[in-house]
């Protein structure tokens, strides 16, 4: 079974787009509270406000517990990777499960409320912009893009906070 690593760091500006980035290795459900917390401090770092960093911790840790539930059948190790590029935040969830069979996303939707599972692939594709399920030779790719709020809107307080002042 693959231990749970995790490295976060900031790339050299000169040679890549990414400005950050965590890499994680998971193979246990015990890891989700830990990877919630190390992507939320890496958005944190990043000034995002709350409802938007949220948002992507939600998806993330979604992608990588649907992994996890996969594995969990297959035995396999997950790879995640959380980059910080430009304006973008991409989060890219690997596994080794090979039975994935692939989905069109256009058609997901709500799933009812007697329905066990089907929520996940809804969230992940409702709070970003852009969601890939790649089948591969080797297991599974969820690839996550969501463009991040401008600086100077992530600034200018919120009407909620507004009104609290």
């Amino acid at each position: 079974m693959v231990g749970h690593t995790a490295t976060a760091r900031r790339a050299p500006e000169h040679r890549s787009a990414v400005r950050e980035e965590l890499h994680l290795l998971v193979d246990r459900p015990a890891q989700l509270a830990t990877f919630r917390r190390r992507v939320r401090t890496l958005l944190s770092a990043r000034g995002l406000r709350e409802g938007e960093r949220e948002a992507i911790v939600l998806a993330a840790v979604e992608a990588l517990s649907n992994a996890l539930h996969a594995c969990a059948v297959a035995d396999c190790h997950i790879e995640v990777d959380v980059s910080l590029i430009a304006d973008y935040v991409c989060v890219e969830v690997r596994d080794a499960d090979e039975r994935f069979q692939g989905v069109c996303l256009d058609l997901i939707e709500i799933p009812g409320e007697s329905e066990e599972h089907g929520r996940g692939l809804y969230l992940m594709r409702t709070l970003m912009e852009s969601l890939e399920l790649v089948p591969r030779s080797h297991g599974t790719l969820v690839r996550m893009i969501k463009r991040l709020e401008a600086q100077e809107r992530r600034d200018e307080p919120y009407d909620s906070e507004r009104l609290a002042s």
